[in-house]
């Protein structure tokens, strides 16, 4: 059966077609189902908004009965653990504020912690201070990490490498801080600010802690 696996798009025309991207989602590549039927691809969550099926149709479930011999169960699951935190989740946030090397060390993300706790949202971060250890994986947003479609996204200090850029294009309104005016995040974004993201956030913490309720 031909499977493909964190897909980021689908087109069903005269054939089905999946997008998904690989080396670090540097490159996008579109695979076209054949006639082999079944089929099967999987997505990452929030990749596209889910349509509406057309009036008096019903989607139909067919149960598969899988049988995994014994041989083949070679991982086991030994814990299972939740991660407890305040605010509303990465993946379901209505506003983002994610931060990049721009931010220039791990404490300045108290301050993105402060501004998205303002504004009712949830922090993000790019895979590279992710991979240098500033934040958990957990907030990594991109191709790597997490899928976001908020309001709102606001991308500090943030390059704006397809990386991460696969992982937060969705959002309905982009807004891009960096000192680079030509970072290719201005590219995606409805709103840019060239200047430093530091400065602008703590203008937008005062001017938010200023307002009342």
């Amino acid at each position: 059966m031909p499977v493909i696996a964190n897909g980021l798009d689908i087109e069903a025309r005269d054939a089905i077609t999946v997008t998904t991207a690989i080396f670090g989602a540097t490159q996008v590549v579109r695979t076209e189902f054949g006639a082999r039927r079944p089929a099967l691809a999987l997505f990452r969550p929030k990749s596209f908004p889910a349509s509406e099926a057309p009036a008096g149709v019903a989607p139909r479930v067919v149960e598969v009965q899988a049988v995994i011999r014994e041989c083949h169960r070679r991982a086991r699951v030994l814990e299972r653990s939740t991660e407890v935190a305040a605010g509303p989740r990465l993946e379901d946030a209505e506003v983002v504020v994610s931060g990049g090397r721009g931010l220039q060390g791990p404490s300045s993300f108290e301050l993105l912690r402060e501004v998205a706790e303002l504004l009712h949202g949830a922090v993000g971060a790019s895979r590279a201070v992710v991979d240098a250890g500033w934040v958990p994986y957990s907030l990594q947003v991109g191709q790597t990490g997490k899928t976001v479609k908020p309001t709102i996204y606001i991308a500090c200090g943030i390059s704006g490498a397809m990386q991460h850029t696969v992982g937060m294009r969705g959002a309905q309104t982009i807004v891009a801080i960096n000192t680079d005016p030509q970072a290719p995040i201005f590219k995606l974004a409805d709103l840019g600010i060239v200047g430093d993201a530091l400065t602008v956030l703590r203008q937008l913490r005062d001017e938010l802690r200023s307002r009342p309720g």
